[in-house]
């Protein structure tokens, strides 16, 4: 799960610093489908805004983007069962990695 400080990492890394999307899977442990979900949505508002700005405008529509929290979408995952068959085979890789 992505956490606020990690979804501002990922674009002060790509904005301010320059790096990569796969420096920044690299360096955050992240997969970059959702560092380019995240990056593509602030760009997207940015745009807006760059478009829609006026004088005496502000950037608080763009802060609050990126000071609001990673919201997750987990309708569409299908739900499994904890069988025995699950745990056995479990334990099974736990004591092989013990050995």
């Amino acid at each position: 799960m992505i956490k606020l400080i990690d979804k501002q990492k990922m674009i002060i890394k790509y904005f301010n610093e320059g790096l990569s999307r796969r420096q920044i899977e690299k360096e955050l442990h992240v997969g970059r489908k959702t560092i380019s979900r995240y990056l593509r949505k602030y760009e997207e508002k940015r745009n807006i805004l760059i478009e829609t700005k006026t004088a005496g405008s502000d950037n608080s529509a763009l802060i609050a983007d990126i000071v609001e929290k990673p919201k997750y979408d987990s309708s569409g995952r299908k739900k499994i069962k904890l069988t025995e068959a699950v745990i056995s085979r479990i334990e099974f890789f736990l004591k092989e990695n013990e050995d």
